[in-house]
């Protein structure tokens, strides 16, 4: 039973993706569409059929559209499938093969789909039959659908390990150099006053455009997809048109390497973001801000692990790093890790490969830029201004973030936490740690500050800390005199020479 108003699902688009793709990485994209199970009747267009079927007969090192087109001539297929102008269009409609997964995952899925489709045909067809018998074509059917959905699950995959310590791991392809790569997640959090959208599109238009950002090295140039639901199209093109202005971007720097969308008021789904990703071949997609995109409660982790997922297989799909604007919750953010300063549910502020953080400095009229990184080492946190339409990095002001303790009663800032505060509190003898802090605490500075200089403290030699080998353990940080004396102390005759 057919519905001839109906074509079988299928994505000619997706099908063209792929052959582009092998024409261009034949070593890398061949590999891929094995392990996605795809043959030549996973395509539905006759064409691309043929087409594949010749790309997996021929040597991948020595495929491209010149032998492509030549195989298909000594077969008497070139003529039939189009000409050469067919193979042209392939390359046309692939510039790249970045999104070479992402394509291949589409075509199979849709097999997949006029498999079912076909499966459900071939059981009416026989429902239908005099002789039918409900056991044992209900049987029959159930049969055949699992072997789809095993073929499906098939997909997934495990590596052994053994050829990882063999073998030397691929290169990462970095999008900020040691900061986050192609494929990763990025949220960008700041207050509602930090300028984080025009942050964001400084961002973008210096990976656009291939010139250094801040303290960040753009090692390459890429296509960046930026989605923003806040302001209309003609609001956010003075705001593209200004700050390019100021950061000396020309039109040719970034031509058909950023796209804008401008999306207030439209109902976007992640299926329609991937279309959109897919057009433009995007390697950076920018969301701003998540909570327009967001179709629940913030606070709540179910709703936010939806979207969240939602990015997991948009950066799987499409290979592209996915950066999203979030907003501080109330109250002064200094005054929190900086894994908590993101508001609503705590999976937002740690589902990433890296974050970057825009704090309120102590100082007014400035930002603490600070990073937080899975894959890279630390990076030492900057101060940044607004001057002249962008902002610039404050190489000669210390990065110190605001927060209660440091701000008058009035709201501006007040005395930091010094070397003479530190030390008046182990004048007299040293402390337990946990008391060398509480103590620092007491007198109104944070935790936060408190570790920070014990550390300094430590590290310089001005301070020394010591264990007693009794229990409970406690680790007593003071001066260097008093440590002294408190190792003397325990010091055991019997092991003296």
């Amino acid at each position: 039973m057919s519905t001839p108003d109906k074509l079988p699902p299928f994505s000619e688009e997706a099908e063209r993706g792929v052959l582009g793709s092998i024409i261009l990485e034949p070593a890398r994209v061949l590999p891929l569409c094995a392990a996605a199970g795809i043959t030549g009747e996973s395509f539905y267009m006759p064409a691309h059929q043929v087409v594949f079927a010749a790309l997996t007969a021929m040597d991948s090192k020595s495929v491209d559209l010149l032998t492509i087109g030549e195989h298909l001539k000594a077969q008497g297929q070139l003529e039939k499938i189009g000409g050469p102008q067919f193979l042209e269009q392939l390359i046309t409609a692939t510039p790249t093969a970045a999104h070479a997964e992402y394509y291949a995952k589409i075509v199979a899925d849709k097999f997949a789909l006029r498999e079912i489709l076909a499966t459900s045909q071939r059981t009416t067809e026989k429902a239908y039959s005099a002789d039918a018998k409900p056991c044992e074509l209900a049987a029959a059917t159930a049969t055949e659908l699992q072997r789809m959905a095993d073929n499906v699950a098939d997909n997934l995959s495990a590596q052994d390990a053994s050829a990882w310590i063999a073998e030397t791991p691929p290169s990462v392809d970095p999008v900020l150099e040691n900061t986050f790569d192609a494929g990763d997640k990025v949220p960008i959090i700041g207050s509602s006053k930090a300028r984080k959208s025009f942050f964001v599109l400084q961002l973008c238009l210096a990976i656009a455009s291939g010139k250094n950002v801040l303290r960040w090295h753009i090692p390459q140039v890429r296509r960046v997809l930026l989605i923003q639901f806040e302001l209309k199209a003609t609001h956010y093109w003075r705001r593209v048109h200004n700050l390019a202005g100021t950061l000396g971007i020309a039109p040719e720097e970034i031509a058909g390497r950023l796209h804008v969308a401008s999306l207030r008021g439209h109902d976007v789904t992640p299926e329609k973001i991937m279309v959109l990703a897919s057009k433009h071949h995007a390697e950076v997609i920018v969301i701003d801000p998540l909570y327009k995109l967001a179709d629940g409660d913030e606070n709540l982790a179910r709703d936010m692990k939806l979207v969240l997922a939602m990015f997991d297989s948009l950066a799987e799909e499409t290979g592209a790093a996915i950066l999203y604007v979030h907003h501080n919750p109330k109250g002064t953010a200094g005054d929190r890790d900086a894994r908590d300063r993101g508001a609503g549910s705590g999976v937002i502020a740690r589902d990433f490969d890296a974050c970057i953080y825009l704090t309120d400095h102590k100082e007014d009229g400035l930002l603490v830029c600070e990073t937080l990184l899975r894959n890279y080492p630390p990076q030492e946190a900057f101060t940044i201004k607004w001057q002249e339409g962008h902002f610039v990095v404050c190489d000669d002001v210390a990065a110190i973030v605001r927060t209660s303790a440091n701000r008058n009663k009035a709201g501006s800032t007040g005395p930091q936490l010094t070397k003479t505060d530190a030390l008046g509190v182990v004048a007299v003898k040293a402390l337990p740690a946990k008391a060398f802090i509480e103590a620092l605490r007491q007198l109104g500075f944070t935790v936060r500050q408190a570790e920070a200089m014990r550390d300094n403290l430590l590290d310089d030699g001005t301070l020394k800390q010591f264990t007693p080998p009794v229990f409970p353990r406690k680790n007593f940080v003071g001066m260097p005199d008093q440590i002294a004396a408190m190792k003397k102390d325990y010091e055991n005759p019997k092991l003296k020479v």
